[in-house]
């Protein structure tokens, strides 16, 4: 028992001493540089503190052309080298190191002669003055972006003078724009500014915690994420066999490029987003990959359930439908989720509902399947918001006042053809026609003939059970096999259930008796159908 409290007594002391720490930069770009456009190659110790640099010329950093953003404007110009030297106190204890830089086109920065950080559009080696490389960067903090950072290695750093140096390199002589501006920053003891406070822009990262939850780092090159296109990151997966994981380990599950953009109606609004991720090889393709142990795709979503704040009901009703029968609803895994260095809190990563042998596990529509069999299936087509090609079922929403719209999901619209389109929007209509007439309980007539009955019942067994108020009139799911492998209509896979289990304040969230359906959605733009 002694020897426990001694631990816990030790363990409080060194969380208090490391609580009394702050971050300041240690180089900011309004430092003094010494800087070099080259005619011919700087020897090779340009990089080390003892290199005589009394011919290069001094200027403020930001340095660069034509992006209104640079303190020190320099000439048209393939390579610049920066050279910035600093002095660490012996009385200065480091913790973190961060080098974030802002640069177009690439760069190659060094602590003390030691490489910390290198783009990624720029090949392994020593640069030259006119080494070439495939792919331009655009600088990200002059239009709101953020700039590229590394971890560095506080070992680096010695008592007294060390030195800084970057070399900055342009596609081509005649490029239309440079940029340089460069950030050292430091996590230090104590809470006395030494050297100068961070940029506003400027996040803490989260590198040190420990957490028994994968964790997923997407580094987006300071580029802004949005609402389409996807944008090319790179992410890595740390899921230790040990459970044991941190923010900066390196043996990574996953380590390659992704597509990613927002996604969602309602919650792109929200303090908290969340993502389409596609994973994609550096040709651009798709890379069908497992990620924490959900079967392999290259289609997943990051999702950040804002509005619920348990985090759990999405999983919960997904776990739920998944033990209800053996049809597919989407599978889940907990992460905790940093982007660019910023800690973005825990999300459920979520396979994305799409054909696919390890998902909704119909036939795959080709162009050339436009009669017989091969018509028939498959198609994954919802109720939701109006999209590209919706169609409006023949019959009004309950209240007959709203219009209740279809969509085609896998395929989309685009890549369905006319007679493909016709016909899925044919048979759902055809569905509603027979549940709608008088020999609707005829099971050659009615509309056993079309739907997998069970199903219907296991989506509104899930509907009422956790009161979902946007069930039945949004998110709702369909889909359809080939004729030849039944071919009925199945009401799945189950998704968005966020504003259930008692998550709301309208229509009838408080109930504790009676129907949901018979409270959602009148009066709104989305109405539950006539059925």
């Amino acid at each position: 028992m002694l020897k426990f409290q001694i631990i816990i007594i030790l363990t409080f002391c060194f969380l208090q001493l490391r609580s009394q720490s702050h971050w300041e930069s240690i180089v900011t770009e309004t430092d003094e540089f010494k800087y070099y456009l080259p005619v011919t190659e700087p020897t090779e110790d340009w990089k080390v503190l003892n290199f005589n640099d009394q011919g290069w010329t001094s200027g403020k950093g930001g340095f660069g052309y034509a992006d209104n953003d640079d303190n020190t404007v320099v000439k048209v110009t393939k390579s610049m080298f920066l050279r910035r030297t600093f002095n660490l106190p012996d009385s200065v204890n480091i913790f973190n190191l961060i080098l974030d830089i802002d640069y177009d086109d690439a760069f190659v920065a060094y602590l003390n002669g030691a490489e910390i950080g290198r783009s990624e559009n720029l090949p392994a080696g020593k640069p030259g003055i006119n080494t070439e490389f495939s792919a331009d960067h655009e600088a990200q903090l002059y239009q709101g972006g953020q700039p590229e950072r590394f971890m560095v290695y506080p070992g680096l750093l010695v008592r007294g003078t060390n030195i800084l140096a970057v070399h900055i390199l342009n596609t081509s002589s005649t490029s239309s724009d440079l940029s340089a501006r460069v950030f050292l920053n430091a996590e230090i003891e104590g809470d006395q500014i030494i050297f100068s406070n961070v940029p506003a822009w400027f996040k803490e990262p989260v590198s040190q915690i420990a957490s028994d939850l994968p964790i997923i780092k997407i580094n987006t090159e300071g580029k802004a994420i949005v609402d389409e296109p996807k944008i090319v990151a790179k992410m890595q997966v740390i899921n230790n066999a040990n459970g044991v994981n941190k923010f900066d380990d390196t043996n990574y599950e996953y380590d390659g490029l992704i597509g990613i953009e927002i996604r969602g109606n309602t919650s792109q609004m929200f303090p908290k987003k969340s993502f389409n991720v596609e994973t994609r090889l550096s040709d651009g393709s798709n890379n069908n990959v497992s990620l924490l142990g959900l079967p392999a795709e290259n289609d997943w979503v990051l999702h950040g359930p804002y509005s619920d704040k348990s985090l759990m009901r999405n999983a919960l009703a997904y776990s739920i439908g998944n033990g209800m029968s053996d049809r597919w609803h989407p599978r889940t895994k907990y992460a905790e989720v940093m982007i660019n260095g910023e800690y973005r809190g825990v999300y459920l990563l979520v396979e994305k509902i799409k054909i696919d042998k390890n998902r909704v596990d119909i036939a795959k529509l080709k162009p050339e399947d436009n009669s017989g069999d091969e018509l028939t299936g498959g198609y994954i087509i919802s109720i939701d918001r109006d999209q590209e090609g919706s169609w409006n079922s023949p019959f009004m929403g309950r209240t007959g006042s709203v219009d209740v719209p279809f969509s085609y999901v896998d395929p989309s619209y685009e890549d369905l053809t006319p007679q493909q389109r016709y016909y899925i929007r044919s048979h759902i209509i055809e569905f509603e026609y027979a549940l709608h007439g008088q020999d609707f309980k005829d099971p050659g007539l009615g509309y056993r003939a079309y739907i997998d009955v069970e199903s219907f019942i296991d989506y509104f067994i899930i509907t009422e059970l956790s009161r979902n108020l946007d069930g039945y009139r949004v998110s709702v799911y369909f889909h359809k096999d080939k004729d030849s492998k039944g071919g009925k209509l199945v009401m799945s896979p189950f998704w968005d259930f966020n504003i259930c289990f008692g998550n709301a304040n309208f229509f009838s969230a408080g109930n504790e008796k009676g129907w949901a359906s018979d409270g959602i959605g009148a009066g709104d733009w989305y109405e539950i159908p006539f059925w």
